[in-house]
């Protein structure tokens, strides 16, 4: 009889831990699809917010005394404005591009992904993605390197027979997994750091037995393999632990932000892109010496020997965009605040206001629609850098200069919750408030748990900040 029991007790601690795990999951993907959707979407209507108010300011400023229809407007504002809806189109984008993703994760798992094969010149796609990178390592003032063999910097260079060396494959969707790998390599690579691209050739006959392939025109080719091509990324960033490496690639990891390099980042990119290089019959690897201590993603592909020349003509069935942000992912476009022009309206006396969050976009359009009232804003670009300036000026002065200071919740190094407890263990009396994507009433209330004075939604509305300063300053009374 004990062992009956014994076996029930089993079984139903099993099945709950089962139905435990599937929730877990399930909010795990909830959390994953409105933290990826709602901050790009969150730019989006700061964007259009702004372009709103200051076309109607400038309309006010503008008109003509005597033609009240005509007005006249600054070459420099229509610049800014057309500035401000690139952002707005590359959020949109952005967010686009997640629900993609989530549509290739499905096909993955169901083993469904397609593949439109073609002789793939793998050199120059290497070295044309990389290219698209170019601005926004200089943005970030990192240095990006490409490497061939024996010491080669550029695909031309190679020699003939190196070059007729090609992939079978998915030229769109190799361009997908080399993307992710340098977006991720500058993303999680601090100012004044190195990303490095190596491609080589691995070893092997130079005419091994001939491999047969349909390509996507329904032409049938069998060409001899040649070895393999071994494309490393690696980066001077974050690094990764033993336990994080180990799941790097696992089921499930994907949708658990914080347990990638430094706390940023979903991981759902590495998952395709691994099952995208499996479908190429080839492997996809990660190393790292530690956390600080960098990354390396390592991927071989089957390499065949072809008689087309692609020297003159080379990847044309491949677009290639130009990367000009900081780039995770490398999809959003950032907006420069240096030298834009702000007009500010009437309000309430000007306040000091610490903004935390690592999108470049949403934290450059929230200072501005601040900045419009008047308000004076400081950036920052996670917890950690928050919790530093709040503790030195309390060091310095006994008080926090910042009357607000508003927190996303996932971010790199820090997030806005376990900055947000420090803070007020550093006894700093700001208003806090959390801003962010991650609205699960489990996620609100452990912002609220660490000291938050409330949590704002993402896409941000302004009218919704002023009301929680007047019930965060009537709760004081």
């Amino acid at each position: 009889m004990s062992i009956v029991f014994f076996l029930y007790d089993f079984f139903v601690r099993r099945e709950f831990t089962e139905k435990d795990d599937l929730l877990s999951a399930k909010r795990n993907f909830v959390r994953f699809v409105s933290h990826e959707v709602r901050t790009p979407l969150n730019a989006v209507c700061m964007g259009l917010e702004v372009v709103q108010q200051e076309i109607t300011s400038s309309m006010e400023q503008c008109s003509q005394p005597n033609d009240p229809e005509t007005i006249t407007i600054a070459r420099s504002d229509v610049s800014e404005w057309l500035e401000l809806t690139k952002g707005v189109l590359g959020n949109t984008q952005s967010a686009v591009g997640v629900l993609s993703d989530l549509l290739n994760f499905d096909k993955i798992e169901a083993g469904t992904l397609t593949l439109e094969l073609s002789q793939v010149p793998i050199w120059d796609l290497i070295e044309n993605t990389l290219n698209t990178f170019s601005l926004a390592a200089d943005n970030q003032k990192i240095e990006l390197d490409l490497k061939f063999d024996n010491n080669m910097y550029k695909a031309e260079q190679l020699s003939d027979d190196r070059r007729k060396c090609v992939v079978v494959g998915d030229s769109t969707r190799l361009v997908q997994v080399f993307r992710n790998l340098i977006s991720n390599a500058i993303k999680f690579t601090p100012v004044g750091g190195n990303v490095v691209v190596q491609a080589r050739r691995v070893s092997g006959p130079k005419s091994g037995p001939r491999v047969s392939h349909v390509l996507a025109n329904g032409e049938t080719i069998a060409l001899p393999a040649a070895g393999h091509v071994e494309i490393s990324v690696r980066d001077s960033g974050a690094g990764m632990s033993e336990d994080q490496l180990k799941q790097l690639f696992s089921d499930g990891v994907q949708f658990n932000s914080n347990q990638l390099q430094g706390g940023g980042g979903s991981g759902l990119g590495l998952f395709i892109s691994k099952g995208i290089v499996k479908q190429h019959h080839g492997d996809l690897q990660a190393t790292s010496l530690g956390i600080g201590q960098g990354s390396t993603f390592t991927l071989q592909l089957p390499l065949y020997r072809s008689s087309e020349d692609f020297r003159d003509n080379y990847c044309q069935s491949t677009e290639f965009e130009t990367v000009s942000n900081d780039s995770v992912p490398a999809r959003i476009l950032s907006l420069s605040t240096d030298s834009i022009h702000t007009t500010r309206s009437s309000g309430p006396d000007p306040l000091e206001i610490l903004v935390v969050d690592d999108s470049d976009s949403n934290r450059k359009l929230l200072c501005r629609l601040l900045e419009r009232r008047g308000h004076v804003c400081t950036p920052a670009v996670n917890g950690q850098i928050a919790v530093d300036l709040v503790r030195e000026a309390i060091a310095s002065t006994g008080r926090s200069p910042f009357h607000t200071i508003l927190l996303d919740f996932r971010m790199p190094i820090k997030n806005g919750p376990t900055a947000t407890r420090e803070l007020r263990d550093l006894g700093c009396e700001s208003f806090i408030f959390g801003v962010t994507g991650t609205i699960l009433p489990e996620d609100v209330k452990y912002f609220l748990e660490c000291g938050a004075n409330d949590v704002l939604a993402k896409p941000f509305q302004m009218f919704k900040l002023e009301a929680l300063w007047s019930q965060a300053a009537a709760d004081r009374v």
